[in-house]
């Protein structure tokens, strides 16, 4: 059966049984590891503005489960959590006293919410340990380590982590995602550069399937660099964050294969921008096709992109950047419109195209590929870049822009949104 149980920093003791106000513990430790084994749904809670001084990592010794996580509340009287009436809602502080010690993540299913950790001398305040996950982090404040060339927290060989409403500043970086990491949610965090002015906000390295949603970045001035992309990250995406930096991506030249993604960039409505090593893809409003979308996509290929390594507009061949429905038998042409921008010599068929893929048989599951053959005249003229096939099958079709050369910087191609289904 879960329990309750409570820490006083100033007026516990490690000699009390942690079950009420009057015998709380004074330490987080009593509760994640040194006490009773924890059981599934065990709340602590830790009373408001204090300050403890653990003297050891804090680990976690006992998983939660999904639908009954093991959780450390601070105690917040704005919030209706405030056992000992105190009225406060001053997040409860560890000081880690300039040791080399942590909040190890060291098992799964935990949340910790309210609490503020700084002065740490180790690699990062906040750690991540083997592939343990499925951690909450919930209005906290990670912050002022005692050695700034470290990071404030740590998520490597990790399961999904939800990381909200918590501010990280004064550290080389802010949040490290690598080795592994994936499937974490950033949701209305800051990203502070703070007074030691730190390299970069977060680094992604070998990070996948991560995501920030309504985050700030830089709130307290410019970051040298937003993100230093470190090595094959993929599907990592921004939605309706803003940022302050002096160069918004580092290291995004390394090997690899990577998707990071903005929606609403910078907290404007409908700024949609894909970085992928083979291009960028913009939303523009400002070249159209006449009876076309009111919105054009703008491809520019980076210096590595060619025929085997070509850009795309979703910038993964595992996604169609368009679905088109058709019918059984029925003979059907897709058209893709396109515009130069910039070429002096101009990309042949083989070198920009629409592949289209569709069942040719109603009896296998056979599929057939065709690509277009139109090639551009000049950086005016929308060109229609068009398959004509006949599916086997009622259903959609997969059709694939590829570009696969790159001439310099500012050459690329804008792209009409609305296919044309004859």
């Amino acid at each position: 059966m879960a329990v309750t149980r409570y820490v006083d920093f100033t007026n516990g003791s490690s000699n009390n049984s942690g079950a009420d106000i009057d015998h709380a513990w004074n330490h987080i430790r009593e509760f994640t590891s040194l006490s009773t084994a924890r059981t599934v749904g065990d709340v602590c809670y830790v009373r408001a503005n204090m300050t403890e001084i653990p003297g050891a990592i804090i680990t976690l010794d006992e998983a939660g489960s999904a639908d009954l996580p093991i959780q450390v509340i601070g105690c917040n009287a704005t919030q209706g959590v405030d056992p000992w009436s105190d009225g406060s809602d001053v997040r409860p502080i560890v000081n880690f006293n300039q040791g080399s010690y942590y909040l190890s993540l060291a098992k799964r299913h935990w949340v910790f919410k309210n609490l503020d950790l700084y002065n740490s001398n180790y690699t990062s305040t906040i750690n991540s340990v083997n592939t343990y996950g499925f951690v909450e982090l919930n209005n906290c404040v990670v912050r002022d380590p005692f050695n700034i060339n470290t990071y404030g927290m740590s998520l490597q060989y990790m399961s999904p982590c939800r990381i909200i409403d918590c501010e990280f500043y004064n550290f080389l970086y802010q949040i490290r995602i690598g080795s592994g990491g994936g499937g974490h949610f950033f949701e209305r965090c800051k990203f502070y550069k703070g007074a030691n002015a730190c390299t970069y906000l977060v680094l992604l390295n070998e990070a996948f399937d991560t995501r920030f949603k309504d985050c700030e970045f830089g709130v307290d001035g410019a970051a040298n660099y937003c993100f230093n992309e470190g090595n094959v990250s993929s599907d990592v995406t921004f939605d309706n964050c803003s940022y302050n930096y002096n160069t918004a991506i580092h290291g995004f030249d390394a090997l690899g294969c990577k998707l990071i993604g903005h929606q609403d960039a910078d907290e404007v409505l409908d700024a949609h921008q894909t970085y992928t090593y083979y291009g960028t893809c913009d939303r523009v409003t400002d070249v159209l096709h006449t009876g076309g979308s009111a919105t054009s996509a703008k491809l520019i290929p980076s210096s590595v992109c060619s025929i085997l390594t070509p850009c795309s507009l979703t910038g993964s061949i595992a996604r169609p950047d368009f679905s088109v429905w058709c019918e059984e038998d029925v003979e059907t042409t897709i058209s893709i419109y396109v515009r130069g921008l910039n070429w002096a010599s101009y990309p042949t068929s083989d070198q920009l195209f629409i592949e289209v893929e569709y069942y040719d048989d109603d009896a296998t599951a056979h599929i057939s590929t065709e690509h277009s053959s139109e090639e551009l005249v000049d950086n005016t003229t929308w060109t229609a870049l068009s398959v004509t096939i006949t599916p086997a099958r009622v259903g959609f079709v997969k059709v694939k822009l590829y570009l696969g050369i790159y001439e310099d910087a500012t050459t690329g191609i804008y792209v009409d949104l609305k296919p044309v289904v004859t």
